[in-house]
């Protein structure tokens, strides 16, 4: 992913290299997987979460196993610095789907409590 960055770099974009935008997505997020990573934050605001294969849908799993058949590797991380090949994706929310106080607290959001959430129809 940093190869992006790089690539826009390299166009005119001054100050959008990986390395220099890399320390900003550290700070961002806190990985809840891989925090202890140096490319990966672990103190951030946002959460980040890669679902166990064991709460894969139908869908997801039917991609993992056609992958692996046509000979893509498994890769634990695809934001890792040689990520490539099939892996869960990176989710912005933590494990369980709570809503955060600071979320509860805004005065745009109103919060249904008594309502449960069981996936799409």
């Amino acid at each position: 992913m940093l190869d992006d960055f790089d690539i826009w770099a390299r166009q005119g974009c001054a100050g959008w290299s990986g390395e220099e935008v890399l320390p900003y997505f550290i700070k961002l997020e806190n990985d809840l997987d891989f925090g202890g990573q140096p490319y990966h934050g672990n103190r951030g605001p946002i959460p980040v979460w890669r679902a166990p294969q064991e709460n894969w849908g139908g869908v997801d799993r039917a991609l993992h196993d056609v992958c692996l058949d046509k000979g893509y590797g498994w890769c634990e991380d695809h934001n890792a610095p040689t990520g490539t090949g099939v892996s869960p994706y990176a989710m912005n929310r933590q494990p369980a789907g709570w809503v955060r106080r600071r979320t509860r607290a805004r005065w745009s959001i109103r919060i249904a409590a008594s309502k449960v959430w069981s996936g799409y129809a």
